[in-house]
C-alpha cells in the first residue's frame, strides 16, 4: 500500500467517525464512489474500532509482566543444555538444547503464566497432552520448573516449519496444499476426539519433516489453558489466546466452551495462506484483522488464484464459515472435503 493510498484510506475513515453510525454507510458510498476496495479497507476500520475496548489492545507485558529472561548458550534447563534461541512470542521462548540422546527443543513460558498456572497443575497437564500419540502430532518429553520458570521439552524437527517454506517460496501448488492440510487435519481429528484442542493452528506450529511429513507442535499449550481456566483469566485482562490472522469468530470474541471447529477454522486459513500466499483476512493492526474475521465475507481463493478447483474453494470457504455450525462438524469430514474437493462442486460441498 503506498503512502498516499495509506492516508487516503484515513481521510475517509476520520470523516466517517465524525458521523453518527447511521449515516455512515451513505457517506462511505458516496465517498468511494466506484472504488470498491478504498470501501473495504475503511469498512474494516470502522468495524475494528466498534470492538469491545480490551480486546488485543493490551501488549502481554501489561498483564503477564516483563518476557522472561533470555537463557545463554551452556545454560541448564533440567537435564538440557541450551544452544541457542530458536523462536520467541508473547507467552513463551523457544531454545534449540542438547539433551542425553540429541537435541531436542526446549519451550519456556513467560513467568507471568508460571505464576497464574501454577507449576503442579502445569506439570499435570503436560503429561496428560503428552499422551497424545499419533505421527502427525509432535510429542512432549519432559515438563518441569526452575528458577526461570516453567518449561517443557519436545522434539527438535531440523526440516523448519510451513512458516519458514511459505517465506521461501510464496505459496504451494494446489496438490501440495491440499497434501499438508490434510495431514494437519488427520492430526487434529486424533486430539479432538480426546477432548484436546489445539487453540492456535498456524504456519508457525506445523514442522515439517525432512521428508516431507507435517507434524503439528504446542498440543500442550491447548491442554494447559483448556484444564485451568486461563483463557478467561486472560481474556477479561485484554489478552486473547491464539493469534489474529489464524483465530475463528468465537475464539476473537473470547466465547467460552470452543470445540474442534475453531480448530477447522484456523486450518481453512492455513489452506488459504497456502495456496493465496497470504491469510484470507489481511491487515494492518490485530483489531482490523479480528474485525475482518468477524465481519468481512468470506474470501474466494479461486479469485486470486484461477486454478484452485471449485470444490477446494468451497471446502475452504466452509471451513471459514463465520459460525461454528456453518463449518465441518470434524477435522476428518473437512479432510475428506478435500480429498474430493477437485471432483465436488460447490453444492456438494457444503451440502454434506
Amino acid at each position: 500500500m503506498t503512502p498516499e493510498r495509506r492516508r487516503e484510506i484515513e481521510r475517509v475513515f476520520e470523516a466517517a467517525l465524525e458521523r453518527p453510525a447511521d449515516e455512515r454507510a451513505a457517506f462511505l458510498a458516496a465517498a468511494c464512489g466506484a472504488d470498491a476496495g478504498l470501501h473495504q479497507e475503511v469498512s474494516a476500520l470502522l468495524a475494528a474500532h466498534a470492538v469491545p475496548e480490551g480486546i488485543l489492545e493490551r501488549d502481554p507485558v501489561a498483564t503477564l509482566g516483563p518476557p522472561p529472561r533470555g537463557l545463554a548458550a551452556g545454560d541448564r534447563v533440567g537435564p538440557y543444555t541450551i544452544v541457542r534461541e530458536v523462536g520467541r512470542g508473547g507467552m513463551a521462548v523457544v531454545y534449540l538444547a542438547e539433551g542425553p540422546d540429541g537435541p531436542v527443543a526446549v519451550k519456556l513460558l513467560h513467568p507471568g503464566l508460571t505464576a497464574l498456572l501454577g507449576g503442579e497443575r502445569f506439570r499435570r497437564e503436560i503429561r496428560l497432552a503428552a499422551r497424545l500419540r499419533h505421527p502427525g502430532i509432535l510429542p512432549l518429553y519432559e515438563s518441569g520448573e526452575g528458577d526461570y520458570g516453567l518449561w517443557y521439552s519436545m522434539p527438535y524437527v531440523a526440516g523448519g516449519t510451513l512458516r519458514v517454506r511459505l517465506r521461501l517460496e510464496g505459496r504451494l501448488p494446489p496438490a501440495e496444499a491440499v497434501r499438508i492440510a490434510r495431514e494437519v487435519a488427520d492430526a487434529l481429528e486424533y486430539a479432538h476426539r480426546r477432548g484436546v484442542i489445539h487453540r492456535d493452528v498456524k504456519p508457525e506450529n506445523l514442522l515439517l519433516e525432512p521428508g516431507g511429513s507435517v507434524r503439528v507442535g504446542d498440543f500442550g499449550i491447548g491442554r494447559v489453558f483448556d484444564a485451568s481456566g486461563l483463557e478467561d483469566t486472560l481474556t477479561r485482562s485484554g489478552v486473547l489466546v491464539g493469534t489474529p490472522a489464524y483465530m475463528s469468530p468465537e475464539q476473537a470474541v473470547g466465547e467460552r466452551g470452543l470445540d474442534g471447529r475453531t480448530d477447522v477454522y484456523g486450518l481453512g486459513c492455513v489452506l488459504y495462506e497456502m495456496l493465496a500466499g497470504e491469510p484470507p483476512y489481511a491487515a494492518p493492526t490485530p483489531q482490523v484483522v479480528l474485525a475482518r474475521h468477524l465481519k468481512d465475507p468470506i474470501p474466494s481463493v479461486r479469485r486470486r488464484v484461477p486454478e484452485v478447483a471449485a470444490g477446494l474453494d468451497a471446502a475452504i470457504r466452509r471451513a471459514l464459515a463465520k459460525t461454528p455450525g456453518e463449518r465441518f462438524t470434524t477435522a476428518a469430514a473437512f479432510a475428506a472435503a478435500l480429498e474430493s474437493g477437485g471432483s465436488r462442486s460447490w453444492w456438494q460441498i457444503w451440502s454434506r
